[in-house]
This record gives structure tokens, C-alpha cells and sequence, in this order.
């Protein structure tokens, strides 16, 4: 939910330990649920944990996560990041592959 290329760089931040989904189909995939959560997250944005909570948000529930799942996804991205340190406003790495 929050990509790992934007949360690299945070002291303490292990991908291995950082919460996440598994969606249906590779990302290449056109139609599959990862597919469209890749397509969300390449949108113009980011640059606080705010913003990349919001993306990460927005592709669970477009690749037909349901709301409720979608929000105790992101719940437990914010303990996990809330843990290292990181606020709303805490600075996070621009992703490359964004327009």
C-alpha cells in the first residue's frame, strides 16, 4: 500500500518488515487487480507519508479492495510507519516511475 521505492529511504525502514497486500495477477497484467493498483500509484503525487497514505489508499480501493478491508490496510501502515516516527507530514522519497 505504501510503495516501498517511496518509503527507502526512512530510518528503520525494512521492506521485509513494512505491511502489505497481495493482489491478484503481476502488475503487467492488464485488468488484473495489481495492474490497476500499479496504474493508481504511478499518478502525479506524493512527497509526505499523508500523500502516499492517500495513493496507497486509493489503489487498494480501485483494484476492488473493499473499504473496510482498505482502511485496516492503511491502519496498519500508519502503526508500522507511526512506529519509526513518521507523521503526516514526514517527508518521503519521490517515486520515478510517477507522471
Amino acid at each position: 500500500m505504501i510503495q516501498d521505492a517511496a518509503a527507502k529511504n526512512l530510518a528503520g525502514y525494512n521492506r521485509m518488515d513494512a505491511p502489505a497486500v497481495q493482489l491478484k495477477g503481476p502488475s503487467t497484467a492488464k485488468g488484473s487487480e495489481h495492474y490497476i493498483a500499479t496504474q493508481v500509484q504511478r499518478q502525479r503525487g506524493g512527497g509526505t507519508y499523508s500523500a502516499e497514505r492517500r495513493i496507497g489508499y486509493k489503489a487498494l480501493r480501485r483494484s476492488g479492495v473493499p473499504q473496510s478491508e482498505a482502511r485496516g490496510h492503511i491502519q496498519r501502515a500508519d502503526d508500522y510507519f507511526g512506529g519509526l516516527g513518521v507523521t503526516p507530514n514526514t517527508m518521503m522519497r519521490q517515486v520515478g516511475n510517477r507522471n
